[in-house]
């Protein structure tokens, strides 16, 4: 597949969901969000290629069977909405699409240092509630696709990938020079 098809067929987005509260505070909730999360991706063909499950809000890169409309925009989809509980805050949703393997890499740098511009942790790594440890292969969400980004990083080469996302989020290389 080529990278344009990877952008066509699978419709990747950045999905940023923020609630007035610390809806997500508690690290049950976090978990049964990426649980219910799991369930749905599987049930509707959606791919999750970064997250970060913040106490109050979510940031994903995904890629979706259908394109989210521009007027969707600031609407839940279904297969999201229903990950939250119905008692609850709805969260306020903004979402664009990702046209390029470099922008999605930007976004999933930008998804994993959230919890550290938002002061929850000192270093991005130490965040347990994002996608950035699964790049890292030290712990696997099994809902992340890091396939995509690990290949193109390194030619193909999915080790070669892999320490090249690690360097990219120490700030050891920048992303504006990725070839």
């Amino acid at each position: 597949m080529s990278r344009t098809d990877f952008f066509t067929e699978a419709h990747v987005c950045y999905i940023c969901l923020n609630f007035n509260s610390k809806r997500l505070a508690d690290e049950r909730d976090k978990k049964k969000f990426l649980d219910l999360v799991l369930r749905r991706q599987k049930k509707e063909g959606i791919r999750l290629y970064a997250f970060a499950v913040l106490d109050n809000g979510v940031q994903l890169a995904a890629g979706l069977p259908r394109p989210l409309d521009e007027e969707q925009n600031g609407t839940i989809p279904a297969w999201l909405s229903d990950c939250f509980p119905p008692d609850g805050e709805t969260p306020q949703m903004t979402a664009r699409r990702i046209d390029t393997m470099e922008e999605l890499l930007q976004i999933c740098i930008r998804i994993h240092f959230s919890p550290v511009e938002e002061g929850y942790v000192k270093f991005a790594g130490d965040y347990w509630w994002s996608s950035l440890r699964t790049y890292r292969g030290t712990y696997l969400w099994e809902n992340v696709n890091v396939f995509p980004l690990l290949r193109f990083l390194g030619g193909g080469d999915v080790e070669g990938g892999r320490r090249r996302f690690i360097r990219l989020h120490l700030g050891e290389e920048e992303t504006e020079t990725l070839s």
